[in-house]
């Protein structure tokens, strides 16, 4: 039987990789639907909810905005002259607040356990101590990502 998950609105962005099973995604852009190998991109104040079908599992990757910037201007340093820049480029790039990557089974797959010991990281809370680590798992993940990614021309 299929259940309706409330739709809701963060302040962060997220990226959630579908990991089994499938559901139709509700919010401000109609109803999209998802499956196992996609990532669901959702920018921060966007509501976004979900029409599931038994079980649905996925891994939510919470992005801090001021973070994403900063990431943006120092990709894109040679072209910005500030943070402002970054912001703009960032909107240009990136126009639509709600998206999925279809990244494919096999992607994730190889992606499973650098998210799995993410999640492992995040949950023990240690942070500061465990940084490091969980930078380079998520820039691993971006790394295998990037080709599927589809960005507006600036």
């Amino acid at each position: 039987m299929a259940r309706a998950e409330t739709p809701i609105a963060l302040g962060c962005a997220r990226i959630a990789f579908v990991r089994e099973s499938s559901a139709g995604l509700l919010g401000e852009f109609g109803r999209q639907s998802v499956g196992i190998g996609n990532a669901v991109l959702v920018g921060p104040s966007v509501l976004r909810g979900a029409e599931l079908d038994g079980t649905f599992t996925f891994t939510t990757v919470g992005l801090d905005m001021d973070y994403a910037i900063d990431q943006v201007f120092w990709q894109h340093s040679a072209c910005l002259s500030d943070r402002q820049d970054a912001e703009e480029l960032a909107a240009r790039l990136y126009p639509t607040p709600s998206r999925i990557i279809r990244l494919g089974e096999p992607l994730l797959t190889r992606l499973a356990p650098s998210l799995d010991e993410l999640v492992a990281l995040s949950v023990a809370g240690r942070l500061s101590l465990c940084f490091n680590r969980m930078w380079e798992l998520w820039f691993g993940i971006l790394w295998a990502m990037h080709p599927h990614i589809k960005v507006a021309s600036a």
